[in-house]
């Protein structure tokens, strides 16, 4: 662990081995907020993310940021241990399986008056929680649904070969919902008070009309993505005792990565925001993905003060979506790349869709050679996923020793992804 402190004197506890400047530009604009206490912290898999560092992790006593949760509200894994070997099932069987788990949830379900949905559903309390109680319908569309991304569900064998399903998943479009009309909230709430704030985080103080609703709905986002992962993980075991016969689910593990949770730290109520951050209390299971071709993690959280009870989410990004996309640009007859008025490099679209096929074949040979089967709508929507595009979660897993205990490492048999 390494101690960097901001401009404005904050201290940032950083886990991660590497990383890059323009996070730490990031962190040092969050740490200009007011009202946040104690040190801020940086998991062992943290990058650069969209205005805030993914694997930030911080407190705050009075207020509470909604662009640091920002829409992903609730994304999270589930992961389930069967009373199966995974010696029972060939590639082929593997396959099988994972193509009707792609059939029931790489879709929209419209029958979302259904008594299963119906009974799944958290109740709203419209008062509390309007955004919430608006978007209804398009909620129950959407439950029981991967969503595309870094989303995924995966068929993993432990290291006494007993068979596990991972499930990563979130809120699907309710938290977007919220995050963007609390966005709006804060922006004005801000803006009424004069209130500064670091550039693209504005905030809500919590003794608010703007601040009890966002607390309200975004706790309605965590039970419902709950609700979500749990849709998935039956229509896994479903489609697994279709293929295998019975078995017993002897363990099942449920945690979020994007959220705000009030806790209590140095004697005192504070507001932890974790983004691309696991709770991982002393004793808790906790789950750290790998990428799709790599292996993952079931460890057992310390409760460290030194990160506030977090550990990190996965491995962490190495490279950015627009990095993982081969594209090919137009050139001229002395080999000068094209560019348009904003200076932008112009991209030749048949030749860049060629190149994404290439990669994609690429991406499925890999992984065929691992031993890994890969399910998917369409290959070359996923090849932002590979392997290199992550970092090595060994070594994540490594440079958070302090913060976990692992309990078993888990290796993929197959993935279900649904494309970006």
């Amino acid at each position: 662990m390494k101690i960097h402190t901001t401009p404005n004197q904050k201290n940032v506890r950083i886990f991660a081995e590497n990383l890059e400047a323009s996070a730490l530009a990031q962190i040092e604009n969050i740490a200009m907020l007011p009202s946040i206490v104690g040190d801020l912290a940086l998991m062992a898999d943290a990058h650069t993310g969209k205005g805030v560092p993914i694997g930030t992790v911080f407190a705050t006593e009075d207020l509470v940021v909604p662009d640091v949760i920002s829409g992903d509200i609730g994304c999270g894994m589930v992961l389930m241990k069967t009373t199966r070997r995974a010696e029972e099932l060939n590639a082929r069987s593997v396959r099988h399986l994972l193509q009707k788990v792609n059939n029931r949830v790489c879709k929209n379900i419209h029958h979302h008056g259904s008594s299963e949905l119906t009974a799944m559903l958290p109740s709203v309390v419209d008062r509390a929680e309007p955004v919430v109680a608006k978007s209804a319908e398009r909620a129950a569309r959407q439950l029981g649904t991967l969503g595309g991304g870094n989303h995924f569900i995966e068929l993993q064998r432990d290291e006494e070969g007993m068979l596990w399903v991972m499930v990563h998943s979130g809120s699907r479009g309710l938290g977007q919902a919220v995050n963007g009309y609390y966005h709006d909230a804060a922006l004005a709430l801000c803006e009424r008070l004069g209130a500064s704030y670091p550039q693209g985080f504005p905030y809500l103080l919590v003794d608010t009309d703007e601040g009890r609703g966002y607390l309200a709905e975004q706790a309605y986002c965590l039970r419902y993505a709950e609700a979500n992962r749990e849709l998935l993980r039956r229509a896994c075991e479903e489609s697994l005792r279709e293929e295998i016969g019975d078995f017993e689910v002897s363990l099942v593990v449920q945690t979020h990565h994007n959220f705000l949770s009030k806790e209590r730290w140095d004697d005192r109520d504070v507001f932890v925001h974790r983004k691309g951050a696991v709770a991982a209390p002393a004793g808790a299971f906790v789950t750290i993905p790998g990428s799709m071709e790599t292996s993952s993690f079931l460890c057992r959280g310390t409760g460290s003060a030194l990160s506030l009870g977090s550990v990190s989410h996965g491995a962490g990004r190495a490279k950015s979506r627009g990095q993982m996309t081969p594209k090919v640009y137009l050139k001229d007859d002395n080999g000068e790349v094209f560019r348009d008025k904003g200076g932008y490099a112009r991209v030749d679209r048949p030749a860049t869709d060629e190149a994404r096929r290439v990669a994609a074949k690429e991406m499925i040979l890999e992984m065929e050679a691992k031993g890994i089967t890969l399910v998917t709508h369409d290959t070359t929507g996923v090849i932002d996923e590979r392997a290199h595009g992550y970092k090595d979660v060994t070594h994540v897993i490594n440079a958070q020793r302090e913060l976990l205990e692992v309990v078993t490492e888990l290796w993929p048999l197959g993935v279900v992804k649904a494309p970006n």
